[in-house]
């Protein structure tokens, strides 16, 4: 158990500047903080190299951006475009043990850059779309001190897939006398993910992967009735991975522990709009 009292300050500055009717150029810079915390739990060990207290400290970072945002064809089509830069101070990380147990502790400092693009479209009445894509470099650029064995300065952020996008497409008409029916469609891809410091020997390259959705559905007056299917191709994504040993019978094992998603999930909801 333990206590957290803080009072952060956590400003946030904006400047724009409209080049055009439709054509928005922007900048702007603000700090986020995140609370310490404890590590409940966490027996002893004297032989493990990483090592972890029972509580962390609060980590902050600065997030500076700029971006573009246009809307074009009359706004029936509006795209963002945007460059960003993240320096993070006292970074919390979920690390592991040699013991199989883990815990939160303070890193060091690290950065994050990257770019992002969106894009949503209003095609027509009848059809909607759009999607995003990110790429980010993100990196540890320090070690606190007496931290050891978690990895070295210039590892990437365990993770941190280098690569995501997602995407959707809509598609309705009108039916009955005020009736909607509509089916939509939603992808997602998340890149490769180191699961630890790319350094340490302990890390697992996690697969990239992509997640389908589809869900259909009829609206009419306040009710709404639809039909939906979740990871349609039941991909088994790997999201997160624990490595053990021990001994059994006399015997050295060890094993390994993936955490994955949700399997094929299909189910019905029925809304009534008050």
């Amino acid at each position: 158990s333990g206590r957290h009292k803080q009072t952060p300050i956590t400003p946030k500055f904006n400047i724009s500047y409209k080049a055009a009717e439709n054509a928005l150029l922007y900048a702007q810079a603000n700090k986020g903080f995140r609370v310490g915390g404890v590590n409940p739990g966490l027996p002893p060990c004297s032989t493990c190299v990483v090592q972890l207290t029972g509580s962390f400290d609060s980590d902050s970072l600065w997030n500076y951006e700029l971006g573009l945002k246009l809307g074009l064809f009359n706004s029936a089509l509006s795209t963002n475009i945007s460059v960003f830069y993240i320096d993070w101070t006292n970074i919390q990380l979920n690390v592991s043990r040699e013991d199989g147990f883990n815990g939160f502790l303070n890193a060091g400092d690290a950065r994050s850059k990257g770019v992002e693009w969106t894009v949503n479209g209003n095609i027509n009445r009848n059809l909607q779309a759009g999607g995003q894509v990110t790429y980010i470099d993100a990196k540890l650029k320090s070690l606190a001190p007496g931290v050891t064995g978690i990895g070295m300065a210039g590892d990437k952020l365990p993770a941190t897939a280098s690569w995501t996008a997602s995407g959707y497409v809509e598609v309705g008409m009108d039916v009955l006398s005020d009736g909607w029916i509509y089916l939509r469609g939603d992808v997602q891809y998340v890149g490769a993910r180191d699961n630890t410091f790319e350094s340490r020997p302990s890390n697992v390259r996690l697969d990239s992967y992509t997640l389908i959705d589809l869900k259909a559905g009829l609206e009419k007056g306040p009710y709404e009735i639809s039909i939906f299917v979740k990871n349609l191709t039941d991909k088994r994504a790997q999201l997160g991975y624990e490595g053990f040993s021990g001994v059994r019978n006399g015997n050295p094992i060890v094993y390994d522990r993936y955490a994955v998603n949700r399997p094929r999930t299909i189910g019905l909801t029925f809304l009534h709009n008050f």
